[in-house]
């Protein structure tokens, strides 16, 4: 009878420590969705940021290709009549003047947008090394965990239990 209770009550610790494994499997799964989840989103912000930058980057080829077109038009003008010339040329700087503002304009919104993409990068990094150390923490208590069941079951000699695969 003695050793009947005690092999019941070695099930219930075995049943108890077995609880606890699919716990933390559970939680690890948990944290994978979680860490994906935000990754996802992350590459997503990437993707938008590199899309404004390259739409930024088009906008401001565009204002230079603009620009080229009216100085390419006040050379025109000039040799065409000598009459025109001064307020040909009192546009062109006008026209000069818009499209150096737009350019800057643009390449510091180009530089906004690359650091934001740096730092969405830097981001991503620390969450997988934080995801990466929170796995081997729990693959190292999944592992202490089957060695306590394993001991367990060699001192008490009733059940064998496989290894537990360290995921």
């Amino acid at each position: 009878m003695q050793a009947e209770s005690d092999a019941n009550e070695l099930r219930e610790e075995i049943e108890e420590k077995q609880k606890m494994l699919q716990y933390v499997a559970e939680e690890v799964e948990r944290v994978k969705e979680m860490f994906a989840s935000k990754e996802r989103g992350l590459v997503r912000e990437r993707d938008e940021a590199l899309a404004q930058l390259e739409a930024r980057e088009g906008e401001r080829k565009e204002a230079e290709a603009q620009r080229d077109a009216v100085t390419a038009a006040e050379q025109a003008a000039v040799s065409s009549a000598m009459a025109e010339a001064d307020h040909c040329k009192a546009e062109v700087e006008k026209y000069r003047a818009i499209a150096s503002t737009a350019e800057v304009e643009k390449e510091a919104e180009a530089t906004r947008a690359a650091a934001h993409v740096k730092e969405v990068e830097i981001e991503m990094r620390t969450l997988l090394m934080a995801l990466e150390q929170q796995k081997t923490a729990s693959a190292l208590k999944v592992k202490q965990l089957g060695n306590m069941l394993q001991e367990l079951a060699a001192t008490s000699g009733a059940v064998d239990f496989p290894s537990l695969p360290v995921t």
